[in-house]
């Protein structure tokens, strides 16, 4: 059912995370430090991601393999509202989820993953203004994906199907798409994912800098 006007008017985060299994998490960083160690830096990672959502903004975290729900609500709390991914490429899920989301009634939706830790409050702020005068707002991550999607109401098709994931065209591809359906959009600062030893090397210097 439609959500009423009042969750019509509070942003929704989509956070798309995977279940921390030691080997399927953060693979290339694991090449480097062992499957073991970085299976924590992903736990450590998405614990900080959820730290920086904004307190009054409502969260729905789709996470993935469908029979973990308990696993996820023992370690990042009742609080959040837990879906299954749908099936398919990224692609397909973040679509689906999408479409979940303004189904209910909600008119600005964020997606994002959970390993970049420089997304903080100050970001989701950013992005809401941006999407309050626009119809998308892009945050584009360094190795040319994007790290935040801010939607409004919109053809989801094109942003969505036949997008090479995981190669350096991701933000290229969206944004020709969303010209191309002459929606207006404005983008976040370039920031990093962690993916390999150096990201993760600077993103330590980066949170110890915060809590020295």
């Amino acid at each position: 059912m439609p959500g009423d006007k009042s969750t019509q008017s509070t942003p929704l985060i989509l956070v798309f995370l995977k279940s921390p299994v030691v080997g399927s998490v953060k693979t290339r960083l694991a090449k480097s430090i062992g499957a073991e160690k970085a299976t924590e830096v992903y736990r450590v990672l998405v614990e900080r991601q959820l730290q920086q959502l904004p307190n009054d903004w409502k969260i729905h975290i789709y996470f993935t393999p469908e029979e973990d729900e308990t696993f996820f609500r023992e370690w990042l709390g009742n609080q959040h509202t837990y879906k299954n991914q749908a099936t398919g490429n990224l692609g397909d899920r973040l679509k689906a989820a999408f479409q979940e989301g303004f189904r209910d009634g909600f008119s600005q939706i964020f997606a994002i993953g959970g390993d970049c830790p420089y997304l903080t409050k100050d970001y989701f702020r950013e992005a809401h203004n941006k999407l309050n005068r626009n119809h998308a707002v892009l945050g584009p991550a360094q190795d040319g994906g994007y790290y935040l999607l801010g939607l409004t109401h919109m053809d989801l098709d094109p942003l969505f199907d036949d997008i090479p994931w995981g190669g350096p065209e991701v933000a290229m591809i969206t944004r020709q798409r969303l010209l191309m359906q002459e929606h207006i959009y404005e983008e976040l600062p370039i920031l990093e994912d962690v993916d390999d030893l150096e990201s993760w090397q600077r993103a330590q210097d980066y949170l110890n800098q915060l809590s020295s």
